[in-house]
Order: C-alpha cells, then sequence, then structure tokens
C-alpha cells in the first residue's frame, strides 16, 4: 500500500470531536479522507463512521440546496462556466460600437475574473466609481451592468453572486450558527467572502497546525527545463524501485502550460515504447493534477472535425486529421483511402469547398467517406437556418451515428472514460438553450468546441506513486521526496499580472491576486514554507541554460547543499544507463552512422544544382533530399507563396526580354510602350501562377500581387539602362548536361552577350545576396559557379556572373568578373575572401571546379554526415530536423 498523501495525525483529535475538516478545494479534500481511511484500516478496522471532511463549495452547495428547500431563498439557477462565457460574450459584442475588442471570447473570460473578483471582495456595485474612469473601466461597467441585466432575467447566478445569496439569507433568517467548530486545511489565502461565509456556518472556526518535515534541501541547475523534469523521472524511478510505497511529488508551476513537456519526459523513462502507436496504452506510476482540455483529446477531435465536414468551405488540416484518424468509418487503412490522404496532403490551399471534397472521395471510390461526406453535407439544407443548440445537437448526435463514431476497433480505458465525458456534455450543450437563443449551425459549432476547450478532462486511474502537481494543488500534502522545478527568479515568484478591466489601486489595496510584485512574493513565500515543510528530502531545480536565470532568493536562506550544476551531481544519470533501462539492455554498439551506400545508378538521381547546394550545406540533407526523395508539404496559402510570387517575376522578366531583346531595344523603347509591355508580362505571368495553384486566390490578393511587381520590374528596367552595352543570349534555358560523373538538368534565368563577345550568366535573386555565397569550399548558392565550369570550354567564353538582386529598396547587380570594372555592376574588386581564394579569374574558376567537384564525389560515394555548414543558415528552414536530430546531438 501506497503512503499517504496526507498526515492525518494532527487531524485525528478534531475528527474525534466531531469537528468540520475543511479545504479550499474538493481535490485536498478527497487526499484527507483517504488517509484517514488508510489509517482506520491500519488499525484493522472494516468500517467506522464516516468522517467531516468537505471543501467550503461543497457546504455552500449544502445550505443553497436548504435555504431553496425551505423557502428562504429567492430561486435561481447556476451558470455553468460556458454559459456564463457566452453570456460575457454576448454582452462584450453588444458594446462592440462603444468599446471595440479584436476577440470578444477572450476578453469575456478576463471582464468575469474581474467581476467575480468584485464580489469575493464584498466591493459594492459602486466602488469602481471612486477610481480613475479610464476606457478598461468604463468598458466593464457597461459590460457588467448588461450581465447582470441578462442574469436577471433568466434567473440565473454565477458562483459568486450564488454565495452572495445565500449569505444574505442566512443573515436576515439570523439563524444561529452550527455549533460545530471548523477545522481549516491548505486556506494560505482566504477571500473576504469566504472569511464571511465560514463566519455565518461556524461558531468558531481554527487553522490546522502543519507538521513540520523539513530537512535536507537539494539544488540543482541543469541545462534547460525539460532536463530538470529528466532528471527528475530518473530519480524518482530509482526510488521506487528501491521502495514501491513511497510518495512523491513534482511541483511545476506552470504545469498548465508545460504539461505535454512534462508527460513526454515521464513517459521516456517510464514507458520505453510510449512513441509506438500500436503499443497498448500502459498503467504508468505518475498522475497530473492538472487535466487536460477535452477539446484536445484524439477522440474527440475528431468528432469536432466530422461536424465540420458540413461547412461550406473546410479546412485541409481537418480532412487530414479525419483521414488519419482511428475513430470513424472501418476502411482507414484501404488503398482508396491511403491515395486520398495523398492527394490532401498535396495541396497548398488552407481550405477547399464541400464539392472538391466529395469529387475526391469519388474519384478514389471511398465509399464510405462519400457516404457520410455527402449525408453531412446535405443535413443542414433540411433544416431551419437558425434554431436552438439542442436542435443542432440532435443533428450532430446522427451525423456522429453515421460516421461510426467512435470507430470499429474497441476503445482502452482512458478512451471510454473520453466517450463518457463528451457524451456528459451534450447535455450541458442543451442548456445553452436558456442563455444563446437561436443560432446558426457554423456558431453552434463553434460553440460546442469552445465548451470543450473549457472542459477538464481529468483521467481516473488507480492511486500512483508519483503526484505531478501545479503550485496551489501541491500544497497541504506530504512526500516522501518533492522536486520542486522551475524555482528561478524569473518564476518564482510569478510576474505581477492585474487584471486590466479593474483599476490597479483598488486591485492592490485589497491585495486581489496577480495585483503586485509584493502581493505575488507574499504567495510564493507562503506555499514554499508549505513545501519546504511536506517532506524530509526536497530537491530545488532550475533550468538555468535557456534563459540565463538563477534559483529564485526564496529558497537560498534554506538550502543544506549549495547550488551544484545537474551533470555533477549524485542526480546525474549516464545517457547510456537511461538507455538501457527503457529497451531493457545492459551493452550497447556505438555505430557512426554517416556514410550510405553509394549510388548505384546515377541517372536515377534528381535535383539539379540543388544537389551541390544541399550537399555544400548539410551532406546529410541532401541525402535526405536527393537519395531517399523525401520532402515537406509546403504550407497552405490563401494567397501566393514566396516560390509563386518569385516564379511569376522570373516569367515576367521573360516575357519583357523576349520583346526587348537587348539594351538598344530598351533604351529605344516609347514609354507608353513599354508601359504596356510590362503590364501585359506581369498580367501573363500572374494569370500562368493562378492556373497552377490548387486555389481561388481572392482578387484583391491578385491585384496587389500585380502591383507589387509593377514596381519591382518598373525600377529594375532603370538599373538595366545604367549597363554598357548587353543583348540577350538566352532566357530560362534547359542544359541536360554531366559534372563530375553527375548527370544534371540545369536551368539558367539569363545568359546575356556582353559587347566585346563574352558572355554574363545572371541569376534572379528576390532576397538580399552577397558574393560570399559563391566562395568557400562549401559556397551557399553554387549554381553559378557550377554554370561557369560547364560552360569554361564554350564559345563565346563566360567572363562574367551576377546575382540580379530583384528586392524593392536594394535592387542591384552584385558579381565577379574578369575585368575590373562594368558600368551598373558591383563588382566587389575589393572582397578579402574573393582576393584569399583566387588571383585572377582562371584560378577563380579552377577553384571553383575543385570545391564542386569535390561535393559530387562526396554526394556519389554516399556522404550523408550531419554537419550544417552553420546551424543557422543550414537549419533554420531545413524540413528534415527530426529526421537527423541534430538538437539531440548537440545536447
Amino acid at each position: 500500500m501506497l503512503n499517504a498523501l496526507f498526515d492525518i495525525d494532527a487531524l485525528l483529535p478534531s475528527i474525534a470531536v466531531a469537528h468540520q475538516i475543511l479545504t479550499p478545494n474538493r481535490r485536498l479534500a478527497a487526499k484527507i479522507t483517504e488517509a484517514y481511511n488508510q489509517y482506520q484500516l491500519s488499525l484493522g478496522l472494516q468500517s467506522w463512521p464516516e468522517p467531516a471532511i468537505a471543501s467550503l463549495e461543497d457546504v455552500l452547495q449544502q445550505y443553497w440546496q436548504q435555504l431553496m428547500r425551505a423557502g428562504s431563498v429567492e430561486p435561481g439557477w447556476q451558470l455553468s462556466p460556458h454559459q456564463s462565457q457566452l453570456l460575457w460574450e454576448q454582452c462584450i459584442k453588444d458594446h462592440l460600437d462603444d468599446f471595440y475588442v479584436s476577440r470578444p471570447a477572450a476578453t469575456a473570460k478576463v471582464a468575469a475574473d474581474a467581476y467575480d473578483n468584485l464580489g469575493r471582495w464584498l466591493l459594492a456595485s459602486d466602488e469602481l466609481d471612486r477610481y480613475e474612469q479610464t476606457i478598461d473601466v468604463q468598458a466593464f461597467n457597461a459590460w457588467r451592468y448588461s450581465f447582470e441585466q441578462r442574469c436577471q432575467q433568466l434567473g440565473a447566478l454565477t458562483s459568486v453572486s450564488l454565495a452572495d445569496r445565500v449569505l444574505s439569507a442566512l443573515k436576515q433568517q439570523r439563524q444561529p450558527r452550527q455549533k460545530t467548530q471548523a477545522v481549516l486545511v491548505g486556506f494560505d489565502v482566504m477571500t473576504p467572502l469566504q472569511l464571511a461565509l465560514l463566519q455565518q456556518f461556524y461558531a468558531d472556526y481554527t487553522q490546522a497546525e502543519v507538521a513540520d518535515k523539513a530537512g535536507a534541501v537539494t539544488a540543482l541547475n541543469c541545462d534547460s527545463q525539460q532536463a530538470q523534469w529528466l532528471a527528475c523521472a530518473q530519480y524518482f524511478k530509482q526510488r521506487l524501485r528501491a521502495e514501491p510505497s513511497l510518495r512523491l511529488g513534482l511541483i511545476v508551476p506552470t504545469l498548465n502550460q508545460h504539461k505535454s513537456q512534462v508527460e513526454r519526459c515521464f513517459m521516456s523513462v517510464f514507458e520505453g515504447q510510449y512513441l509506438n502507436i500500436d503499443y497498448p496504452r500502459a498503467s504508468l506510476p505518475f498522475n497530473f493534477s492538472a487535466g487536460q482540455p477535452l477539446r484536445s483529446a484524439p477522440l474527440v477531435n475528431t468528432a469536432i472535425d466530422l461536424l465540420k465536414l458540413s461547412q461550406l468551405e473546410i479546412e485541409v488540416s481537418v480532412l487530414l486529421r479525419l483521414l488519419h484518424s482511428p475513430f470513424w468509418l472501418s476502411s482507414r487503412h484501404s488503398q482508396q483511402r491511403y491515395r486520398l490522404t495523398e492527394t490532401v496532403e498535396r495541396m497548398s490551399t488552407a481550405a477547399v469547398d464541400q464539392s472538391a471534397v466529395k469529387q475526391m472521395a469519388q474519384t478514389f471510390a471511398d465509399a464510405e467517406a462519400m457516404m457520410v461526406i455527402s449525408e453531412i453535407n446535405v443535413s443542414p439544407l433540411g433544416q431551419p437556418q437558425y434554431q436552438r443548440p439542442s436542435q443542432w445537437l440532435t443533428l450532430f448526435q446522427q451525423w456522429l451515428t453515421l460516421s461510426c463514431w467512435p470507430g470499429v476497433r474497441p476503445l482502452d480505458s482512458v478512451e471510454v472514460q473520453q466517450y463518457d465525458a463528451l457524451k456528459s456534455q451534450f447535455e450541458q450543450f442543451r442548456k445553452l438553450d436558456d442563455v444563446s437563443g437561436d443560432i446558426g449551425i457554423n456558431r453552434a459549432i463553434e460553440l460546442f468546441e469552445a465548451q470543450l476547450r473549457l472542459t477538464v478532462f481529468q483521467e481516473q486511474s488507480k492511486d500512483s506513486p508519483i503526484q505531478i502537481l501545479g503550485t496551489l494543488e501541491g500544497a497541504g500534502l506530504r512526500f516522501d521526496s518533492l522536486w520542486l522545478s522551475s524555482m528561478d527568479d524569473q518564476q518564482w515568484p510569478a510576474a505581477a499580472a492585474p487584471n486590466p478591466y479593474l483599476p490597479i489601486a483598488l486591485q492592490t489595496q485589497h491585495a486581489m491576486p496577480r495585483s503586485s510584485a509584493s502581493k505575488e512574493l507574499d504567495v510564493a513565500q507562503q506555499l514554499s514554507r508549505r513545501y519546504l515543510a511536506a517532506s524530509r528530502d526536497v530537491i530545488v531545480s532550475i533550468g538555468s541554460g535557456e534563459q540565463g536565470c538563477r534559483l529564485s532568493r526564496i529558497f537560498e536562506p534554506v538550502l543544506t547543499h549549495p547550488l551544484t550544476d545537474l551533470a555533477d551531481s549524485s542526480f546525474a544519470v549516464p545517457q547510456d544507463t537511461a538507455l538501457h533501462g527503457r529497451v531493457g539492455c545492459d551493452e550497447f554498439e556505438q555505430l557512426e552512422d554517416n556514410k550510405a551506400p553509394a549510388v548505384a545508378q546515377l541517372d536515377s538521381v534528381k535535383g539539379g544544382a540543388a544537389i551541390f547546394k544541399n550537399q555544400a550545406a548539410c551532406p546529410f540533407k541532401a541525402f535526405a533530399n536527393h537519395r531517399l526523395n523525401l520532402s515537406t508539404k509546403i504550407e497552405a496559402n490563401e494567397g501566393f507563396n514566396v516560390l509563386e510570387r518569385g516564379n511569376s517575376l522570373h516569367r515576367a522578366l521573360e516575357l519583357i526580354w523576349t520583346e526587348i531583346p537587348s539594351l538598344a531595344a530598351l533604351n529605344s523603347c516609347q514609354a507608353d510602350l513599354l508601359q504596356q509591355q510590362i503590364g501585359r508580362s506581369i498580367t501573363t505571368a500572374v494569370q500562368e501562377t493562378l492556373a497552377q495553384q490548387g486555389h481561388q486566390t481572392p482578387q484583391a490578393i491578385v491585384e496587389l500581387e500585380i502591383k507589387r511587381l509593377q514596381r519591382v520590374v518598373e525600377q529594375w528596367l532603370e538599373i538595366e539602362r545604367q549597363r554598357s552595352d548587353f543583348a540577350i543570349e538566352s532566357l530560362e534555358q534547359t542544359l541536360n548536361t554531366e559534372f563530375a560523373g553527375l548527370p544534371l538538368t540545369l536551368r539558367m534565368d539569363r545568359v546575356d552577350r556582353l559587347g566585346d563577345d563574352e558572355l554574363a550568366i545572371i541569376d534572379y535573386k528576390s532576397g538580399s545576396v552577397t558574393i560570399n555565397n559563391w566562395l568557400d569550399e562549401r559556397p551557399k548558392e553554387p549554381q553559378l559557379p557550377l554554370y561557369v565550369c560547364l560552360m569554361k570550354a564554350q564559345t563565346p567564353r563566360v567572363s562574367t556572373v551576377m546575382f540580379g538582386q530583384l528586392k524593392l529598396g536594394a535592387l542591384s547587380y552584385q558579381g565577379l568578373s574578369e575585368h575590373d570594372s562594368m558600368a551598373g555592376i558591383d563588382l566587389n574588386t575589393k572582397n578579402r575572401k574573393l582576393q584569399l581564394q583566387a588571383e585572377d579569374w582562371s584560378s577563380l574558376v579552377a577553384s571553383w571546379e575543385r570545391n564542386l567537384t569535390a561535393l559530387a564525389n562526396d554526394f556519389i560515394n554516399g556522404i550523408a554526415t550531419v554537419d550544417p555548414k552553420t546551424v543557422a543558415d543550414s537549419c533554420s528552414y531545413c524540413d528534415f530536423n527530426r529526421l537527423c536530430r541534430i538538437s539531440a546531438e548537440a545536447k
């Protein structure tokens, strides 16, 4: 049997005389009850009187029910959190003309908290009039008045107004208080409303004495947040192996934000197969106090995505989630489903209309998907456009049944709990009829989704030896070991965050939550004292590597061991040891896996100049891209993505130079005719781009893109006029060739014939460029050096290479040449890096040939080392970070 999470000894005398044990929350009341029951079992008893242990909220509800039955209080019903949120959102939207906010739903949550704080501090409605009437205070007063009016019309109560009504009824009755004495446990901070309720409920109350278990306090400095949690998981695992009955605790101040990261760390230590989706869900020895929004559960996520099939435009991300989900239909693994999924993954648009989805399902003969999509699309047509949430809910349930949700495979225990939780939320959604009125189907789905986000799902599992808790949940419990993570001076105490809709002076005067730095310091000190008294083995850690922080000063006076780096402490676990424990193996063989088999069939390799660019940037990138043929889907964009914008500009310039093939022709072209040619070329280029898109780009975006191209092209032609005489030799020329044994298909943007029968190769770039990108053994932009090497024996010969920098505000030619100067072109003759690499043009070309040959040989021979030239350049926009695991290797 596990040790109790609460030290019941101090409360036994009070329980024996039937005192009321009162807690600020149900969680702590449950833990005290468990500890008392465990104590009785240890005495050999099989039954015993139920102790009076409850949360203050439960006692309040008991009084409310008694007063309601006696008719001593005006009837009313309590708003659920979602109903309250919806009412506030409606009030805010009603006043958008006077007080505009961009996110009414988010604002509603903050406004509701401000309103509740006024009630918790028993402040009269006119209290705000005494303070400066800022625009935020004025807005809040308007919303608050509307909210109270709506509640009065509906006969609805918030949790705070319900408490206030109970308090008023008891005072009016002048009913004698209970003779029972209350013993308070865990009330570190008490609001005036709580204090008033206690004074009305009980003849007397006292704070329970907390047994001080203070012992060793160790401080650890870790490289990162995750390093703390991994070290904690390893330490707890070692302790449980020695003593399985221990109670161990981890406090995470930002648990709500970092729960998934903490869970991954503990899963990686306690369950080596946690990433294997086909591996059964294990019963693990840790439990989180913080639940997750029900909306984030995969089973629930699928239900919402199915409802969204009714919308006129369906997000591609919704389709992909459904196609990969096991929680609907039975043919998830059919060949047709795979082909349909592949088609959707290739889409470059964010959303598609219903007809396109139907067409895809029909094309790939996915009869089940076609049936579901068609039924969900058609069903709303036979319904009134606006109706109550309960009426929409009936339709939602029909769709889910039709979709075979939640799937045909058996659900595990957690999924069954999630399924039951969602079914219970159906009934809660019906109750929105009282506050929402008639709404459209999209609004109904939006409200149901918002309700599920507000609903916290807490997995019900057997009691676990490890408790992972937030800062408040850990107060009042006891542990055999307690690890306090992220206790740095930036997070502990927390920063002040006063509510923006209440005057700061009012909040600081009444010491409201988060109102000031001094308030947060008081709270942190109180909680820290409780933590230190909760265990004889306390570890305090910080993750200083990420933010350069230091240990909170609150803990410095109590340390029994000085702050120590994790790597130098007894808590450090060698990586091999951790891996042995996960895979159940004692020995490993090290293998340097940085060389792939040589390319057997050179003709099968695709990529052109990109092979050299990627091999120079990082050999593994070239291997993944051109040998494994891996790629990442282009992010959906409702307008033009970067590639499309660049292609449109290239094409427009190609069309212009086709009609105006030389500098002489450009200079002789009349201004009005030139403008017409520019306009025609840009329009043609944009229309060609639009024809290749998989989505409909809004006309406003098209017009903006045309204007942008007009500015770039007009300004670029003025740059061209500054050059010496030239004529266009070729435009967008495709070249099938070979270099160092590697077959290549290349496409040159532009080649100019210069006046003295020489050639200049031009590569257009939409961003900033530098000739340094051509230099070094691993050139960042090897395309132009490659062209020069391939054409070195050609007549006329290449004497110049240039970047055409097509960046608004910085249009220019940057190049290298065998000539010392050329009109209109920056030849970078004083570039120090160039001077070190080559003495003249011929030696520069020779160095390019050597470097490019070495890159080609490395690629052909299978050199695939994870070796980015610079992390900033090579890794920032790489698609293969998760495959090469460069971040893990760095650690």
